[in-house]
């Protein structure tokens, strides 16, 4: 993966990182993503994504802290790659990606959380990026994160499925617990 994301990066695509997370859709990630659109709104979504992430390319760790005081939640990446050349890239690939699931599962083209939070220096082309994530980013932040009121994790998925979840996470679980005793990285 590390030599994949120099290799795409050495094309000198600006933006390249929405170019590719906006093409991926729910469907790519097979028994994963077929969860995910089942799962009964935006916050069990993202719960699953978080518990059931090593069944996709895990590049970070993904954790959902939902603050009740502060009324605001943040769904947290940190970089599992530890390339320093590729850190910005990893975060902003992974950003647009959960962005473009979010939306699919919510079927919802215009949903914005209401912040990103990045810890490196607004690049040059910043605009592109407020333009595609549609919220204010925050840069030189503490953590990468995106901030949301917890009001909107009480979204519903039109595609919920109640009666599939059981099934598909059953599934999930053997194909993790698979990956486990096997000692396996799945790609």
């Amino acid at each position: 993966i590390i030599t994949f994301y120099r290799n795409v990066l050495a094309l000198k695509i600006p933006t390249l990182s929405i170019l590719l997370g906006a093409s991926i859709k729910v469907n790519d990630y097979g028994l994963y993503g077929c969860t995910l659109l089942c799962c009964k709104g935006l916050r069990s979504a993202l719960e699953f994504s978080v518990r059931y992430h090593n069944l996709a390319t895990k590049t970070v760790n993904m954790s959902l802290n939902v603050d009740k005081t502060s009324g605001y939640s943040h769904f947290r990446f940190e970089d599992l790659l530890f390339a320093t050349d590729l850190i910005e890239f990893n975060i902003e690939f992974q950003c647009v990606i959960v962005l473009s699931l979010v939306r699919e599962c919510l079927d919802n083209s215009n949903f914005a959380f209401d912040e990103l939070r990045l810890t490196f220096a607004q690049p040059n082309n910043f605009q592109v990026y407020e333009d595609h994530f549609q919220c204010p980013i925050i840069y030189g932040s503490s953590y990468n994160e995106f901030v949301l009121t917890n009001n909107k994790l009480l979204l519903s998925t039109p595609r919920s499925n109640p009666f599939a979840m059981p099934l598909l996470l059953d599934q999930c679980d053997l194909v993790l617990n698979s990956i486990a005793a096997k000692n396996e990285f799945l790609i």
